[in-house]
Parts: C-alpha cells; structure tokens; sequence
C-alpha cells in the first residue's frame, strides 16, 4: 500500500470518529450538578416543611437516578385517579441535598431537579424522591437574556419571582 492511499484511509477514519464523536455528542443527555448556585444554595441541605399537599408517583424521568424512584408533583399536575401515588401531606419534610440541570438530547430544553428525600407527616415514612424544579426561558430571537423560570414548590408560599440568568 503506498503512502498516499495510508495518509487518505487515515484522514477516512479521522473523519469518521469525529463524526461518531459529535454525534454521541448531540444524542446524549448533559448533566451539571449546580448544588452551589444560587437559588439551589438556597434549598440544598435544609428542612423544608410543606404548607401544601403534593404526591409522589413512580420517577420515570431518567435512568441514571434509579436511586431516587419517586418523582414529586403538585396535585394539579396529576390526574390522581389514574396513577399509583402516595399523597405527601402538609407538615411533611423534605431535605434535598443535590440540585441538577439537566440538557435533553432530543429537544435541547435545559431543566433543573432536585435530589433527596421526604419524611411524611403523621407517619414518618421516608422516601427518596426527584423534583423537577425549574425551566430555563430562552428566546430564540436573542431580545431578551435565558433566565430560569420556577414553578411554585410545596413549601413555598410563593412562587419565586426573581430572575435567575443562565450560567454557563
């Protein structure tokens, strides 16, 4: 095999891992842990005690948190006559002790969950559970900044209202 025809197979392949590179790229999901941003600081490590009822249902989001199996949700969400649940009552504690943004491979869409676990009022059962807990807002035409954007959670009074810029 001559020279020339070595050099052209090995640019062929060259070419070719940083193709099947991008592509595993582009088809997997990004994780960052973001525990030490602000409004996570916030949440992470401290008990939160429900002023709202909310349920637990199987966690189906994603695979790599097999060790958190219940996903949280607020009532509205969730039409409780078709779903296996258990009811989280208010007076419950939860304590999540690690905040994820999550990057889907399909959509591209950024969200934010939080890990950890809730002790049930009355009972004291705990279960490991995942909260979705923010989206990020992002205008395709650039006039205004990406900023997150969080729904109201079962312990909080009110929806937050600050604006929380993306970080890259």
């Amino acid at each position: 095999m001559s020279l020339k025809i070595k050099i052209i197979l090995l640019v062929v392949v060259f070419i070719i891992v940083i193709f099947l590179a991008g592509l595993y790229y582009l088809l997997t999901d990004r994780v960052k842990d973001v525990s030490t941003n602000i409004p996570y600081t916030e949440i992470i490590n401290k008990d939160l005690i429900s002023i709202r009822p909310s349920i637990l249902i199987e966690n189906y989001n994603f695979e790599f948190v097999k060790e958190y199996p219940k996903g949280l949700n607020n009532y509205e969400n969730i039409d409780t006559s078709q779903v296996a649940h258990i009811t989280v009552p208010e007076g419950s504690i939860f304590k999540f002790h690690k905040a994820l943004q999550i990057q889907n491979a399909g959509s591209g869409f950024i969200y934010s969950y939080l890990l950890g676990e809730v002790k049930l009022a009355k009972s004291n059962e705990k279960y490991a559970v995942m909260y979705s807990w923010g989206f990020l807002k992002e205008d395709i035409f650039q006039k205004t900044d990406s900023y997150w954007e969080f729904k109201i959670a079962p312990w909080q009074i009110e929806k937050t209202r600050n604006i929380y810029l993306k970080r890259d």
